[in-house]
């Protein structure tokens, strides 16, 4: 079986060729497996997809190593939601013969394990005991260690309900089941649970942020290595430097360094520290000062240096962990003079869009609550802060699509992506957070118009609750499904 492009030339095969075309039929069976099959006995398999992973395992599918060959079937994550080429996360079952899988980077860097079978489970993944609030688990597990090969398989007890585990390109793996009646996928588990755990998922001289509308970010004095990769929500090429340190062509420092560092707190440090002898601060700067390599440095009664790219920075601040970590980033004191101007006319840009923002916001509220108060039936007195917060949190009653169609235009007819109006409203939502540092940034703004970023539930700003001090309206956290 070969797979053409638009000219006609091969872009994949099987790549098997011992066999007659004509005596062979492609079959996709009710699982899901796609296999090509002897024509006379359909049992007699030639290929199937089950044994070439992508990044969605099915059931029934093999997901194991051939100890013979040396080859292991595994997962591979897309390199970005609209592209299927392999990225750099994945899952196999471990090289070295434990029954263990792991989740890797770059095939070399593991950032999560499954832990060993126990004959029922992986000692990593709890959830898989048929206990507590699952007695009866719609699911069997089975590891199979053989003298040709080993792998795990897991199946259905009711061929009515649909699975999948996928391995997303932001390096997460997932298990999904089909709700029929919402009409989509439901995530039930992922590991590793915080996005921000997952290896360089930022790439280099960058920061992930977890429940951030938008995860990744460069440090100041950086830029997106890729704005194209970037922009498809491929943030693993990471950042580069605006200005570049001083330095000779052959790495060493020139006369006295000018370089300067600012100061990030509330972080969890980089990866990969050198641990350096030092009594103070200032000790632990010079040190690092006399490496043309030192890219960062921190001291809190000890000194550690960082050299090269500062992989797996994390700001802790947004989720309410306020550790005394702190980390001075190393740049060229010109970027660091000029980032003090454009930062003070950021601020001013910045305070003067949000307020415009939020007046437009708050007005527009206010006049579609007169306006449906004046309808003539008098029955649609839907109050804005019940309808805002349906439309950025979401129900689970299959009316959602009916409560954002609410908000478009009638003169449109009806005609209107409701997809993109449900984006529109949560991401205006967004924009006038109480908080500054919530409000996401211009190009955030737009790679969520044009469906490259998700973006989180935004929490109701206090200033349209104030609103509703006088009726009685239900607060956001009553509006969402019970767990």
């Amino acid at each position: 079986m070969v797979l053409l492009d638009n000219s006609r030339t091969a872009i994949w095969s099987t790549n098997i060729s011992k066999i007659a075309s004509n005596s062979t039929v492609g079959v996709i069976l009710d699982t899901g497996n796609l296999v090509l099959a002897d024509a006379s006995n359909t049992s007699i398999i030639h290929w199937q997809s089950f044994d070439h992973f992508g990044n969605t395992w099915l059931p029934g599918g093999k997901l194991g190593r051939n100890k013979l060959a040396g080859v292991s079937t595994g997962l591979v994550a897309w390199k970005a939601r609209n592209d299927p080429a392999p990225g750099v996360f994945s899952l196999e079952l471990d090289p070295n013969g434990t029954s263990q899988y792991l989740l890797e980077w770059n095939s070399t860097q593991q950032y999560w394990t499954s832990g060993n079978w126990t004959g029922r489970i992986f000692t990593g993944v709890p959830e898989m005991t048929p206990t507590g609030i699952y007695p009866n688990s719609l699911y069997t597990f089975d590891y199979v260690n053989g003298e040709n090969g080993s792998y795990f398989v897991y199946d259905l007890k009711d061929d009515s309900v649909l699975t999948r585990f996928v391995l997303g390109e932001m390096g997460q793996i997932q298990f999904l089941t089909w709700m029929n009646g919402a009409n989509d996928w439901m995530l039930f588990w992922s590991q590793p649970k915080a996005q921000c755990d997952v290896y360089s998922l930022c790439g280099p001289f960058s920061v992930c942020t977890e429940n951030a509308m938008a995860s990744c970010s460069c440090l100041r004095g950086f830029g997106e290595q890729s704005v194209g990769e970037w922009l498809q929500g491929d943030h693993t090429s990471g950042c580069r430097r605006n200005v570049e340190l001083q330095c000779s062509s052959n790495g060493s420092v020139v006369g006295r360094s000018t370089d300067r560092f600012y100061t990030m707190g509330n972080v969890r440090l980089p990866s990969d520290a050198e641990s350096v002898v030092a009594t103070s601060t200032d000790q632990c700067e010079q040190a690092c000062l006399r490496s043309c390599s030192c890219t960062a440095y921190s001291y809190n009664g000890s000194c550690s240096l960082w050299h090269g790219d500062l992989i797996n920075l994390q700001d802790v601040s947004a989720i309410g962990s306020q550790g005394s970590n702190a980390v001075l980033i190393r740049l060229a004191a010109s970027e660091l003079s000029s980032q003090k101007q454009k930062h003070a006319k950021k601020l001013i840009t910045i305070a003067i869009v949000a307020t415009i923002v939020a007046a437009l916001m708050v007005a527009a509220l206010v006049v579609i609550l007169r306006r449906r108060m004046r309808r003539e039936d008098g029955t649609a007195n839907i109050l804005p802060l019940l309808a805002a917060s349906r439309l950025v949190g979401g129900v689970g009653d299959g009316r959602r699509e009916e409560l954002v169609s609410a908000v478009v235009d009638g003169r449109l007819g009806g005609d209107a992506d409701m997809g993109e109006a449900e984006r529109a409203c949560r991401v205006a939502f967004w924009c006038i957070q109480d908080d500054e540092n919530a409000r996401p940034a211009m190009a955030t703004v737009v790679q969520v118009l044009e469906g490259l970023v998700e973006i989180g539930v935004p929490p109701i700003p206090r200033s349209l609750q104030l609103l509703a001090d006088e009726s009685n309206y239900l607060q956001f956290s009553d509006l969402l499904p019970s767990k």
